[in-house]
């Protein structure tokens, strides 16, 4: 099995590894939320948020200025929110 690349937020607050097959099943035009919903679905993944408290998580996105402070409080949307910036950021690695 390949190595997973390592995705880091840009205050390497949070560090998340995530495989080819992972990143690379969003779609690079159009909408992604199934295709992150379907990520999210595997406890694998979302396994390795477990070490990051909400607060944390939180404090990431806000990083990326797309989000107030005050819609930040569900756990899993917030997850998914940073499954999308970690697989679009390593696609447009390639």
């Amino acid at each position: 099995m390949s190595r997973p690349k390592i995705w880091s937020s840009s205050s390497g607050e949070i560090e998340i590894p995530l495989y080819k097959k992972e990143y690379m099943s969003l779609p690079r035009i159009g909408p992604a939320d199934s295709a992150i919903n379907e990520l999210y679905k595997q406890s694998n993944i979302v396994s390795r948020f477990d070490k990051y408290d909400d607060e944390t998580i939180a404090n990431v996105l806000t990083e990326y200025g797309a989000w107030e402070p005050s819609k930040l409080t569900n756990r899993e949307d917030n997850i998914k929110y940073i499954l999308w910036i970690a697989c679009n950021d390593l696609i447009d690695q390639m």
